[in-house]
């Protein structure tokens, strides 16, 4: 590719050659012109709460985070591990468990606070040598400590497999759990 500036045009061109595919299968090239457009390109920068809002699969936690008022606590600047628990794992909650998160709000704050925590980086669950593992304590927003488990196979919080990791939000990683860490 050439790049060219006509001067009676805002818009540079780039002169480049397309291929077509003539009669008896051979390409031949053809001259073609690309007109580029200036534009700048927008980060748009989602917080740890714009992804759960938009995750069909934690959509449960979403809805308790709503209705207890505590968006900001994913939405705040900053650097955070944020452990969502899936829809699967809060229908395994027993009954009684879900209906005192769901009704007692100072209660339903620690639990959802529960799940910040101060690790903020990624993690790597299958790394290390084979039949080896990491673990380390990580300090939730709620004030607990929880072992986190990684290395070789399947990364763990507090026991619970942590099922899809990484999902980097402007205010840290978020990482799918498998299970509700109640206190």
């Amino acid at each position: 590719m050439v790049p060219t500036s006509p001067s009676n045009s805002a818009a540079p061109t780039v002169r480049r050659r397309s291929f077509v595919l003539a009669a008896g299968g051979f390409a031949v090239a053809a001259p073609a012109l690309l007109a580029l457009r200036p534009s700048r390109a927008v980060a748009q920068a989602r917080s740890a709460l714009d992804l759960i809002k938009s995750a069909p699969a934690v959509s449960i936690f979403a809805e308790i985070i709503k209705n207890h008022g505590l968006e900001e606590e994913f939405s705040a600047s900053g650097s955070f591990g944020f452990f969502i628990p899936v829809n699967g794992a809060i229908e395994r909650v027993p009954a009684l468990q879900v209906e005192r998160f769901r009704g007692d709000k100072e209660y339903a704050r620690k639990v959802v606070l529960n799940h910040i925590t101060d690790f903020s980086a990624m993690i790597n669950g299958f790394g290390g040598s084979e039949g080896t593992s990491e673990s380390q304590r990580i300090r939730t927003k709620a004030g607990y400590s929880l072992t986190l488990v990684t290395g070789s196979g399947q990364p763990r919080l507090a026991g619970f497999p942590i099922t899809y990791t990484n999902i980097q939000a402007s205010n840290g990683y978020c990482h799918a759990l498998d299970g509700v860490l109640m206190v």
